[in-house]
């Protein structure tokens, strides 16, 4: 016998979910990536207009580089660390519902898929409780 879980148990996960990857804070690393990259693209594109090579061009680039490869490897880790944090999985095949999961042409969680379809995405095992979504009034 497969454990159930609740369609409204789930949603809850989902939408706390998604509050921990959009605070303000965790965007400041993209910010910071796009800043490095604008900061690298505009010393090569000063360098390439006046043919010089200067330190200080140099060393723009590749700090703008290295900034940009700096804030994606810690968004990529805050974001990994959020995932973790969730340890809601298919009581069937184990599957980890707040991995990516490819349906159709679009990507989503695979706990959104099984709030819409009732089913694990991965083995199809009917795992939602209240399958039928609620009367609105």
């Amino acid at each position: 016998m497969v454990a159930m879980l609740s369609r409204s148990q789930l949603a809850s996960e989902i939408d706390e979910f998604r509050a921990a990857l959009h605070r303000p804070r965790e965007w400041v690393w993209v910010a910071s990536a796009i800043t490095g990259l604008m900061v690298a693209s505009t010393a090569a594109n000063y360098r390439i207009r006046h043919g010089t090579t200067s330190g200080v061009q140099l060393g723009l680039f590749l700090g703008g580089i290295a900034v940009f490869v700096v804030a994606y490897h810690i968004k990529r880790h805050h974001t990994k660390r959020i995932r973790a944090a969730f340890h809601l999985a298919c009581p069937a095949c184990g599957m980890r519902l707040f991995d990516a999961a490819h349906h159709g042409r679009g990507q989503m969680l695979a706990a959104e898929y099984t709030i819409l379809t009732g089913t694990c995405g991965s083995c199809g095992a009917s795992i939602v409780t209240d399958q039928r979504w609620p009367e609105v009034e």
